[in-house]
């Protein structure tokens, strides 16, 4: 940590996870800054967020404040406004400047050691993250990096362990996995959680007996900073004598999920007026990709869609056609006649989804999933509606069209209802929950399988229960 970080907009986003971890002052906190030197670099200059108050001050207004009055008006950038103003409530502030000279660096945490006994929750702070072989230890640029020596005493003196990461310039669920497994032989813990934002990951090493409270905690960092951070538990298991694998579980919320398929509907639509039968759609569905950021096309290919009118209602089918390629009106095309209303296809026409390419990070795999039923659901109307009417849910409707009554359930009663994206060796899995009150009432376990790095998929869909009303239209 450097003064001219402090107030910029990973300070913000940093105090207020530790506010919420720390439970507001309740669980005995420690913050080690590794205070460095400023040296007058680019970082730290990221504070304009604080002139958009619009969009940041909900997540937490009285820490939004305080920063703002610290950083704006009276411009001061340094640590110990963090203390004087109890930004992280009843926090102890480790202020010593580290030093590179391994002997000098040795007493500074042996004394941060003795003044911590008895702390549930410490955060290391350094300005890069944990150790890398380029600077070893005790040499020059040491001092920016925790070493995991110090990682393994401090998880030995039972601490739980916050620490902040700077992504290297590799994929960043790579380097997520990697470093998870490592912090794991390092310090035994069977547990362990990131909060990942765009330039930064924090880690988050529980101790056993402070899996519960800490665990409440996080929910509530999920309900606050979800938009800003993808949250992760990480599980990790032995798979021989000295090999370990990581399964590695985001959940989203479920606001987040309904706000994308609002874009992604009004990017879809269509005009009910226009010739009957098939022909091509006065819409276009690269506009439908586009309302998701975190996917993409392989290059050299377009989508292109056909609609289907007849008397109010409607269907449509998206095909990813090369770019030069022309697009032939449907009559032109060969028919798909296994297919409800024979639709059109084009030669070398290939599915979506076999053309669909993401970021990588687990919210394009949850992306990909809906971005395929609103492309299956492209041009629909009226009778031609299906996914329109599946709601996202976090838990079970209470009451099902006016009648009451109770859920029969089919499967067990899930215990959380929340998006969730788990990532294992060599495979994700997408799970989400929907209600719809179509035909007959139901709720619905949507699963969707996918290879990392690819973006077809295998889906299941399962009736996980049944209410006793229902809607024709």
């Amino acid at each position: 940590m450097k003064n001219q970080y402090f107030g910029d907009i990973n300070d913000y986003r940093k105090y207020g996870l530790l506010r919420l971890l720390s439970r507001m002052g309740s669980s005995k906190t420690a913050i080690c800054w590794m205070l460095t030197p400023d040296d007058n670099g680019r970082e730290g200059k990221f504070i304009a967020y604080l002139d958009q108050p619009g969009k940041w001050r909900s997540f937490d207004p009285d820490l939004f404040d305080c920063l703002k009055t610290i950083v704006m008006d009276e411009n001061r950038r340094d640590v110990s406004e963090a203390q004087k103003h109890q930004i992280i409530p009843s926090a102890l502030y480790f202020t010593d400047i580290l030093p590179d000279d391994g002997p000098q660096r040795e007493k500074y945490f042996s004394f941060f050691t003795r003044v911590t006994q008895g702390y549930d929750l410490v955060f290391f702070d350094p300005d890069n993250g944990i150790e890398v072989k380029s600077k070893p230890y005790g040499h020059k640029g040491s001092s920016k990096y925790l070493y995991w020596s110090e990682i393994k005493d401090a998880f030995s003196a039972s601490h739980s362990l916050l620490i902040y990461q700077h992504y290297p310039r590799i994929r960043k669920s790579q380097f997520v996995k990697s470093i998870v497994l490592t912090l794991a032989a390092h310090t035994s813990s069977q547990l362990i959680y990131s909060f990942q934002s765009q330039y930064v990951v924090f880690l988050l090493v529980c101790q056993e007996k402070h899996q519960k409270a800490l665990q409440d905690a996080i929910q509530k960092v999920e309900e606050v900073w979800g938009e800003e951070f993808e949250i992760a538990s990480h599980s990790v298991r032995r798979t021989g004598e000295t090999s370990r694998e990581t399964v590695s579980i985001f959940k989203f919320s479920p606001e987040r999920v309904i706000r994308l398929r609002k874009r992604a509907q009004k990017a879809r639509a269509v005009s009910e007026k226009g010739p009957q039968g098939w022909s091509k759609s006065d819409a276009d569905p690269m506009k439908l990709l586009r309302s998701f950021p975190s996917l993409r096309i392989r290059r050299g290919f377009i989508l292109r869609a056909y609609q289907y009118r007849a008397s109010g209602d409607g269907n449509g089918i998206v095909w990813a056609m090369p770019e030069d390629a022309p697009f032939p009106d449907p009559e032109a095309c060969p028919k798909l006649e296994d297919v409800f209303l024979e639709p059109p296809k084009p030669e070398g026409a290939l599915d979506i989804m076999e053309v669909i390419e993401g970021d990588g990070r687990p919210w394009s795999y949850l992306s990909a999933s809906l971005f395929s039923r609103e492309g299956l659901e492209f041009g629909a109307m009226w009778h031609g509606c299906g996914w329109r009417e599946h709601d996202i849910i976090d838990k079970v409707p209470p009451e099902s069209f006016g009648k009451g009554g109770h859920w029969k359930w089919q499967e067990p009663k899930p215990s959380d209802w929340k998006p969730v994206v788990c990532e294992g060796q060599d495979k994700v899995t997408v799970t989400f929950y929907t209600y719809s009150g179509l035909g007959q009432e139901s709720l619905y376990r949507h699963r969707d399988t996918y290879k990392p790095g690819y973006y077809s998929f295998k889906s299941e869909r399962t009736v996980i229960a049944e209410g006793p009303d229902g809607y024709v239209f």
